[in-house]
């Protein structure tokens, strides 16, 4: 629950971090929407494995931003 209260004010802030367009709609559509990582790909009309990394992406680089 933290870490989704952490995230949505993170993404009010996401022109502070270098995401590409897949990354941050990726984000936002996780952690905002809350969709699955399936109902993401059938969004965006790629594989699951990609969400999975432009997650994983986004996360690294807002690490990257934030904390440290």
């Amino acid at each position: 629950m933290l870490d989704k209260i952490i995230y949505k004010e993170i993404i009010n802030n996401l022109d502070n971090v270098s995401l590409t367009s897949n990354e941050k709609n990726s984000f936002q559509m996780y952690y905002i929407n809350d969709l699955s990582i399936k109902e993401i790909s059938e969004k965006l009309k790629t594989k699951e494995a990609n969400i999975k990394y432009y997650l994983y992406s986004a996360r690294n680089k807002i690490k990257e931003r934030y904390y440290e």
